[in-house]
């Protein structure tokens, strides 16, 4: 889903996009609160350049304000993931490479 990187523009269009793929899968009832969080994500204007790329330079100067909205959307889309992840598994880092999100199998620790 998302490896080598930590930059907070690059988790929101990797997250971003790997949900836009899945929405009308994950996103059934569109009265729940992770369909109207993703519709909204999908409509702030910050998040939105950030998922056309507008900050990938690998020294992009990215305003507070900026970095601020996009920090509160990182911490949504977690959730989102989090909600939507299969049965069995968890979102989240890499035990061993804490810049590669993605699911995870969970294991059960006797």
């Amino acid at each position: 889903m998302s490896s080598n990187t930590l930059r907070t523009q690059d988790l929101v269009q990797a997250f971003m996009a790997v949900l836009d793929d899945e929405q009308e899968l994950l996103f059934s009832d569109p009265e729940s609160w992770n369909a109207r969080t993703f519709k909204h994500l999908q409509s702030t204007p910050d998040v939105v350049k950030a998922c056309k790329g507008e900050w990938s330079e690998p020294f992009a100067d990215i305003p507070y304000n900026t970095h601020e909205t996009l920090t509160i959307a990182l911490d949504q889309l977690f959730d989102l993931l989090s909600d939507v992840a299969p049965e069995g598994c968890t979102f989240g880092s890499s035990e061993g490479d804490g810049a590669c999100f993605g699911f995870w199998e969970w294991e059960d620790e006797e």
